[in-house]
């Protein structure tokens, strides 16, 4: 094999570096790789493409080097390198060496044009990949990729194939650092999976990660799925009780306020949580938040100003207890509108339920009927008296064309199967006795059931 132009600029580099006069050798651009890599060795690996390499990863793991770039692909018992996919540089490799007793020992491996060029060394000696560089790879392979970052993805993606969610977080229990624990569940989050595993590896993150960093770079970068749930919202409460320092705890319970109308139960724990920071700085920017946060009730205003009694800068607890009592009298000021306009709303849904059952003290002409419709149609009462009125309806003397005006307006009614169901089996009776347009209404009417078990009862009063 002839010498590549990137390899010759590579030579060029070598020529510069050692005096080849020296050993009694000249090179020149048709010298082939081979002559040149048996003459100087391990010279030659140096500044060969491993030269001047960039690695998108340089790492010591337990006393080994550990070069790479690209998306290493481990074999399924993590003792071989079955390919590299070349990364954002370029070029796809793996290296790792370790120095014991002044001996050194090195394995490269590049991806080249689709192929894996493995490269073996023992000291100052290019040796055969097989078997000695191959077994030796297999002995320390293992251990390495439980202590960095990689063939992580792939991994994730082998693991997640076998077991799903349980299997890959069994295996984050083998890893040893923090940094590649993370790394591994930013992976595994990047599956879909529902709301109960995700509670899962919620939990699991907070129980295995001890760094604050890495703990809430994980809950952040994933906020916005995490907080979708009531569950998985409690669960990301949860896990900032592992947070320590002031600064990521803070900004984890900010954001859970400012971007999710949370439970009163959920907002009495970030308040009990927020107890434990203790610059006076960050208190006071998670407690302006909560204050002015959509899910601040009055019964949590004592908790804010006792929290706020921590805060030892005057100007800055003052600003949090005024806003606190601000808040509260604007709160119940709106209680207070809100009991106004439910007392008004019970009363004229009342008034309206007496009228109807005025109206239907006798038979109905078609306009009686048509008030009566209009009336349902506002929607101002439950549907258990909606159904109540249609029961008393279905008593009723009512013509064909009644009976089907009333049949179309069952449909729009209710969103409850049952209650609708109901309706029509009341109606069933005058329906089977009627013409061929009623019961066209009634199946009409009946479509609108979702569960095929009340379709199904409905249809067979038919029979």
């Amino acid at each position: 094999m002839r010498v590549k132009l990137k390899q010759k600029y590579n030579i060029l580099l070598f020529l510069l570096l050692c005096d080849m006069s020296s050993i009694g050798m000249t090179f020149d651009r048709t010298t082939s790789t081979e002559t040149i890599r048996d003459t100087c060795g391990l010279l030659y690996s140096h500044t060969n493409i491993h030269l001047a390499r960039v690695s998108q990863s340089d790492e010591l793991v337990n006393n080994f080097k550990i070069g790479y770039d690209g998306e290493i692909i481990l074999s399924d018992d993590d003792k071989a390198i079955i390919d590299i996919i070349p990364g954002p540089n370029g070029g796809g490799f793996f290296e790792v060496e370790k120095l014991s007793f002044g001996k050194l020992r090195k394995v490269v491996i590049e991806s080249e044009e689709g192929r894996l060029m493995k490269y073996y060394y023992l000291g100052w000696e290019l040796k055969n990949f097989e078997p000695g560089g191959q077994q030796w790879l297999a002995d320390i392979l293992p251990r390495i990729v439980r202590n960095s970052t990689i063939g992580a993805k792939s991994r994730v993606k082998r693991f997640f194939k076998k077991g799903g969610t349980f299997a890959v977080l069994e295996e984050i229990k083998n890893l040893k650092k923090d940094y590649v624990k993370t790394r591994y569940f930013e992976y595994l989050l990047a599956y879909n999976f529902n709301h109960l595993d995700l509670e899962k590896v919620i939990q699991f993150a907070s129980e295995t990660i001890d760094s604050d960093y890495h703990l809430s770079k994980i809950l952040q970068a994933n906020q916005r799925r995490f907080l979708r749930e009531e569950s998985t919202t409690t669960a990301y409460i949860d896990a900032l009780e592992g947070i320590e320092s002031d600064f990521y705890l803070s900004n984890s319970i900010r954001s859970v306020v400012k971007n999710k109308k949370i439970t009163d139960v959920q907002l009495i724990k970030l308040l009990w949580l927020s107890n434990n920071i203790k610059s006076d700085y960050f208190l006071s920017l998670v407690l302006e938040d909560i204050v002015e946060s959509n899910s601040f009730k009055e019964s949590n205003v004592h908790q804010v100003i006792s929290l706020s009694k921590k805060i030892k800068e005057k100007e800055r607890k003052t600003k949090i207890v005024q806003k606190a009592l601000s808040r509260k009298k604007v709160l119940l000021k709106e209680h207070k509108e809100n009991m106004e306009a439910i007392e008004k709303n019970k009363k004229q849904h009342n008034e309206m339920y007496v009228r109807i059952d005025k109206m239907l003290i006798h038979d109905l002409d078609d306009k009686a009927l048509s008030e009566l419709l209009t009336l349902i149609g506002s929607q101002k009462m439950s549907e258990l008296k909606t159904f109540l009125v249609y029961k008393k309806l279905s008593g009723k003397t009512l013509s064909n064309e009644q009976l089907v005006r009333i049949l179309l307006s069952v449909r729009n009614s209710f969103n409850s199967d049952d209650y609708l169901s109901y309706v029509l089996i009341a109606f069933a009776p005058k329906v089977k006795k009627s013409p061929q347009k009623v019961k066209n209404a009634y199946v009409m009417a009946a479509k609108s059931i979702k569960s095929d078990i009340y379709f199904g009862k409905i249809m067979r009063t038919m029979i």
